[in-house]
């Protein structure tokens, strides 16, 4: 998968560049320690943060496992990554980058992945699939994914019209004459998304505005 995505709709040439879908705060998830503390208790020492965008999970997440991060080169080109990724590395549990094109070879081991709004930003199911399926192959059984998608935010569902309707989402303007794609799942969409490719609910997390589940493949 590249970072651009070149498509056709109504004769017009449409660009959709998936590192600018990355949220622009600096704030982890409100559920991430309690999600850090269900990890602990199951012996996980190993994570994967996969579509890590600005690192603003990766760096609490670093402070309790060790942890490789994943993304696009073009993602850690800004100024403030570059800050951030700095303090990543600076960090002993910090295991290193590994970009899409090596990820979906499966040479890693960890014990779980975590994807924060990371599978509504991309315009195609199948590619969608194919990000979980890489996922997979660099986990270790029972493959536990963390999953976070928004619902219901004001700031989407304000521009969510018929207009910029694309794929089963919604295209947004970022400038430069590219767009961003939107893509809500309710919880029993994204639910349904990840049972098809064999996984089952394992932990249900509680935050306004959030669908947060890990799943986990049971064989």
């Amino acid at each position: 998968m590249e970072h651009i995505l070149k498509y056709k709709k109504d004769d017009n040439s449409i660009e959709i560049n998936l590192c600018k879908s990355a949220p622009a705060q600096i704030k982890p998830l409100p559920i991430i320690y309690e999600l850090i503390k269900y990890w602990k208790k199951k012996g996980y020492r190993e994570i994967i943060d996969v579509g890590c965008g600005k690192l603003r999970n990766s760096l609490v997440l670093v402070e309790h496992f060790y942890v490789w991060i994943c993304d696009f080169s073009e993602q850690f080109d800004k100024l403030c990554i570059k800050d951030r990724l700095s303090k990543l590395k600076k960090n002993p549990n910090f295991k290193g980058i590994i970009y899409p094109d090596e990820f979906k070879n499966g040479k890693l081991n960890a014990d779980a992945a975590f994807l924060s709004f990371v599978i509504h930003t991309i315009p195609e199911k199948h590619l969608r699939i194919q990000l979980i399926e890489s996922t997979i192959k660099n986990l270790k059984p029972p493959h536990e994914i963390f999953i976070a998608v928004p619902y219901r935010v004001s700031y989407y569902k304000n521009k969510m019209t018929e207009a910029n309707r694309f794929n089963d989402g919604f295209l947004f303007n970022a400038g430069h004459g590219q767009k961003t794609f939107y893509r809500e799942y309710s919880s029993s969409q994204i639910d349904n998304f990840m049972s098809e490719l064999g996984f089952r609910v394992d932990r249900i997390f509680h935050a306004d505005k959030r669908i947060m589940r890990c799943y986990y493949i049971d064989k």
